[in-house]
């Protein structure tokens, strides 16, 4: 059975960078349609997951 990705914290790492430009490049927009903002909603409840999750692996890590 393949690790899951999303339990690697260098990858976590990677999805908050990646993320945190999508959303950067995304408010640089000038729509502010509807679609927009449930855009914005997307990336950023994405970004908080992934960024929650990387603090929850990080907590239980047993310290080097």
């Amino acid at each position: 059975m393949r690790a899951n990705p999303l339990q690697d914290p260098e990858n976590l790492k990677k999805l908050v960078e990646v993320l945190k430009r999508q959303l950067a490049k995304h408010r640089s927009s000038e729509d502010r349609s509807l679609s927009w903002v449930l855009e914005e909603a997307k990336i950023l409840d994405n970004l908080i997951m992934a960024q929650m999750q990387l603090e929850k692996i990080l907590k239980e890590r047993p310290s080097s």
